[in-house]
């Protein structure tokens, strides 16, 4: 659902289109928690080993890397990173509760 929604049109739209069908909606918050432990030891793997570097006081991490060409993506996740991009340009633009609000999440 992401990918058929513009950059433009921000994550409001996108929560719209995903409250459509009411359970996808709900299941973001269950979804979020069951994967917060993999997030943060797959972050905390990437600092071990150098591939990032974290801004604790900034609260973001960001490529030791970024002139490697990134590796080839199997089909099935190759969306990810551009649709990953279009949320985070998305939550760059509010503030973590109107995130929350939004998407009916807590955090």
């Amino acid at each position: 659902m992401v990918a058929s929604t513009r950059k433009s049109s921000g994550l409001a739209l996108f929560a719209a289109k995903l409250g459509e069908q009411h359970e996808n909606l709900l299941a973001v918050h269950s979804r979020a928690l069951a994967l917060r432990r993999l997030s943060l030891q797959s972050i905390a793997i990437a600092a071990n080993r150098g591939l990032v570097t974290i801004d604790y006081d900034g609260g973001y991490f960001r490529s030791n890397h970024p002139d490697k060409k990134a590796p080839a993506l199997p089909e099935r996740i190759r969306g990810m990173p551009p649709a990953a991009q279009k949320m985070g340009f998305w939550f760059s633009r509010m503030s973590v509760h109107q995130i929350a609000s939004t998407l009916r999440v807590q955090f």
